[in-house]
């Protein structure tokens, strides 16, 4: 998503579509998503115990990549926290009784929910607004590289985040080359 407006209108279509239990889940999953540049096995998988600790939202947090088996650290901006207490009061969970052991985004057949579920509700959210171009869960992933790139200039820095190669693989991959 290179637009804001485009992910203003993502984000706004999830927080108002017609009552939905998982609504607040599904908007978290885009904010946080945008946020961190995480692929979407990875962010989806998430258990509460990976971000929080003491009843608090960590800053930093550490996994193990699913696909490099590297380990990854993010940041969990102001975004991101806005969107977890979000969903935390919409779903009427305490912070600090919330059980670690739990997936943060569960799917209603018990897990998490799978990348091919999320991206297919980030298509009809998209299709929903009128955004035409193809999105999936990846598309988040690559709008924080994009963000980042546009406010730094530095696609060293996103290279090495993404741990691609070379910053052509980087360029191409977040959309820079067909602008250039």
């Amino acid at each position: 998503f290179k637009s804001s407006e485009d992910i203003q209108k993502l984000a706004l279509y999830f927080a108002s579509v017609k009552p939905s239990s998982h609504k607040w889940r599904d908007l978290c999953i885009f904010s946080i998503g945008c946020n961190i540049g995480l692929r979407g096995g990875d962010l989806l998988s998430r258990k509460w115990g990976d971000i929080l600790q003491n009843g608090q939202i960590r800053d930093g947090v550490i996994i193990y990549e699913e696909k490099t088996d590297k380990k990854r650290k993010f940041h969990l901006n102001q975004d991101c926290k806005d969107a977890i207490y979000l969903y935390l009061d919409n779903t009427y969970q305490d912070i600090s009784t919330v059980d670690i052991d739990n997936y943060i985004f569960p799917s209603r057949k018990g897990g998490f929910i799978t990348v091919r579920a999320y991206g297919k509700i980030l298509k009809q959210a998209a299709k929903e607004v009128g955004i035409e171009y193809n999105v999936g869960t990846h598309s988040m992933r690559k709008t924080f590289g994009y963000n980042i790139y546009k406010n730094t200039n530095n696609i060293e820095l996103v290279q090495k985040m993404f741990g691609h190669s070379n910053s052509n693989i980087t360029l191409r991959y977040i959309g820079i080359d067909d602008e250039m």
